[in-house]
């Protein structure tokens, strides 16, 4: 039989999980949890920090949800221009997607992805990829997956 977990006993064991996550600058990330959802706020500086930290909640024991409010804002001055460049780039270094496959346009360190992809999991690649790209605030995926011809059974 699970013992009932607090609010506080949450918290505590949330605010462990994120300060000890490398991944994870927590030093601007406030924690709340009322009836074991967990509610973070704040500003982390990357895109792979706030998924990591709502991760890093959800495995915590007794929470129910996870309520991430966080905003990303990197400390680094680069520009849109910049950040797309290094989006650009990683799309390239990846050997499954081809180059100019792939369309890179970032506003307000928003990366918008266009193009076509031969499969679903190339979409995916393509978005984890410039998520994780530092300066990328957020993604917005317009690529489109190309409809493999028909096979005919014999």
């Amino acid at each position: 039989m699970a013992i009932a977990r607090t609010d506080l006993d949450i918290k505590r064991d949330v605010t462990d999980a994120l300060t000890s996550d490398i991944r994870v600058d927590a030093q601007n990330v406030d924690i709340d949890v009322v009836g074991g959802v967990v509610y973070l706020r704040g500003s982390v500086e990357s895109y792979a920090a706030r998924r990591a930290a709502e991760s890093d909640a959800r495995a915590v024991e007794g929470v129910l949800d996870v309520i991430n409010e966080l905003v990303v804002a990197p400390s680094f001055g680069r520009s849109d221009l910049e950040v797309g460049a290094e989006v650009g780039r990683q799309l390239e270094r990846n050997l499954r997607i081809q180059p100019g496959q792939i369309a890179v346009e970032v506003v307000g360190g928003v990366a918008h992805l266009r193009g076509e992809v031969d499969t679903l999991s190339l979409r995916w690649l393509a978005d984890e990829l410039a998520r994780w790209t530092p300066g990328v605030i957020d993604v917005v995926n317009e690529l489109k997956v190309r409809e493999l011809p028909e096979q005919k059974s014999a």
